[in-house]
């Protein structure tokens, strides 16, 4: 932050310009990492794609949780990105998928994550791989920690994701 604090966290919470600070060198301090693993990676895997599955919600999530991804395509840190929008709102899938794809600005492909959560079931991740469609997204990815939703691949296949 480039001073001293007395007292941690209180001192960045009630000061302005110290809360920026901070916000700051942990941006940079995140960024810093994922282009060190973009050089790594460049250096012994050259064709390795690298991703990143990022929180939906920019550019707030680069104050929340220091993720500036948005810098990180411009900087070609990343070959492709999947944010994760888990919501069982279509509308709001959507919009974040459209405000995705403006940020992203094709420079990358950008893969938006479906949850596969208790309002949404395989009937609304349907829904939503029918919007990354809309959306020319030219892929998704699939989430999922309930293990009642494990059926739902091999019916996409014979389904919406049929050949």
């Amino acid at each position: 932050l480039g001073r001293p604090l007395a007292k941690w966290p209180q001192d960045v919470l009630s000061d302005k310009q110290a809360q920026e600070a901070w916000r700051q060198f942990r941006c940079d301090n995140i960024t810093r990492l994922v282009r060190e693993v973009h050089d790594e990676v460049r250096r012994v895997a050259p064709k390795c794609m690298i991703s990143a599955a990022v929180f939906n919600n920019y550019p707030a999530c680069r104050d929340s949780v220091g993720q500036d991804w948005k810098l990180w395509i411009e900087k070609g840190y990343l070959d492709f990105v999947c944010p994760m929008n888990y919501t069982a709102s279509d509308a709001q899938f959507a919009a974040l998928v459209k405000n995705q794809l403006d940020l992203v600005q094709g420079r990358i492909p950008c893969y938006p994550g479906i949850g596969l959560l208790e309002g949404l079931g395989p009937v609304g991740a349907v829904r939503q791989i029918q919007i990354t469609r809309q959306c020319r997204t030219g892929g998704f990815v699939l989430w999922s920690v309930y293990p009642q939703y494990m059926d739902i691949y091999p019916h996409l296949g014979k389904g919406i994701l049929a050949r």
